[in-house]
């Protein structure tokens, strides 16, 4: 049933119950409002252009998040340097492999971002403006040179940072939307019909 039927059926079973016109008005008041929101968060449409200020730190925690064990490498790494530099007669560590355990650490985290982050920037789909649609069916995109539909089914979830809304997908990946090249309204609509309809999206401030 729509929700314009559910809304009505509430309000005349009210109305035959009651059989006064005062609770008809009021439910027919929440009808209407509840007909509004339905319409305001069907569907929302935002549009950006990705740079690579968007790309690099949302590829930069999604490896966080993947690799956190290893973050030790960097950690250990630095501070072997340090500790080498700082007592060169100490025979526990050298720095030669203190320099190699830190490089690989920060390559992992930082090295690794920055190339998938030059290599996306050449997509040519991502030399112009993109436009993305949430609606009840899912998410639809369109680019520069293509565009495509996800179904809610392959949504993970939905994450944020302080820069873009990111939204999961199965089974790796993930859609980046910047909100600082939104206004505020746009961002507030946005995340509202992610709640919506989004799994895992309840969690957005």
């Amino acid at each position: 049933l729509s929700s314009s039927l559910i809304c009505r059926s509430v309000s005349d079973t009210a109305l035959g119950l009651s059989g006064s016109l005062r609770p008809k008005s009021a439910f027919h008041g929440v009808s209407i409002i509840f007909l509004l929101m339905t319409d305001l968060t069907k569907a929302v449409t935002v549009k950006f252009r990705l740079t690579s200020s968007d790309v690099f730190p949302a590829l930069a925690r999604h490896g966080l998040r993947r690799m956190w064990f290893l973050l030790l490498l960097p950690i250990l790494g630095a501070a072997s340097v340090v500790w080498a530099i700082l007592d060169p007669n100490n025979g526990a560590v050298t720095l030669g492999p203190a320099c190699w355990v830190f490089f690989v650490g920060a390559f992992l985290f930082g090295g690794m971002p920055y190339l998938h982050t030059r290599a996306a920037m050449k997509n040519p789909n991502f030399g112009g403006p993109m436009a993305l649609t949430v609606s009840e069916k899912g998410i639809d995109f369109t680019g520069e040179h293509s565009n495509g539909s996800i179904g809610w089914p392959m949504v993970k979830g939905v994450s944020e940072m302080a820069h873009a809304i990111l939204i999961n997908l199965k089974p790796a990946g993930f859609q980046i939307i910047p909100k600082r090249q939104l206004s505020q309204a746009d961002v507030a609509a946005f995340k509202t019909a992610l709640r919506l309809y989004a799994p895992g999206a309840a969690k957005l401030a």
